[in-house]
């Protein structure tokens, strides 16, 4: 299996600096299940809210597809986590933030060459 599949965000990464941290300290998520049950068809770009209110949009130009581990995936991630994944189609997902954040990162997996980065842009 080729693509991408990602719990938070994936695409190209702008920030000042970066710092691996190895532990969650953020408080905030973008749950994916708000666009419905494991494969559920997401044309992009489609708006998100995060469980704290903050929005944007994820897109792929293309059509991004609601999947869950244990259901629809088999990966690295825990059972019942609510994923993107963008169908082999070989675009990058976007995450884009309404208003900008300080820290941000992904839970991604990479299923073929197709790279996954975070993103944290305004």
């Amino acid at each position: 299996m080729t693509g991408c599949v990602l719990a938070l965000a994936a695409a190209a990464a702008f920030a000042d600096s970066f710092v691996q941290v190895t532990t969650r300290t953020g408080n905030d998520m973008i749950d994916w299940g708000q666009f419905g049950p494991t494969f559920t068809q997401i044309q992009s770009p489609a708006s998100w809210t995060s469980m704290l209110g903050a929005s944007g949009t994820v897109s792929d130009l293309g059509t991004l597809e609601r999947r869950d581990e244990g259901s629809g995936w088999i990966g690295i991630f825990n059972i019942g986590d609510h994923l993107l994944w963008n169908q082999d189609n070989g675009n990058v997902i976007d995450i884009h933030f309404d208003t900008p954040i300080s820290l941000g990162g992904p839970k991604s997996r990479t299923t073929s060459s197709v790279s996954t980065r975070a993103v944290s842009r305004p």
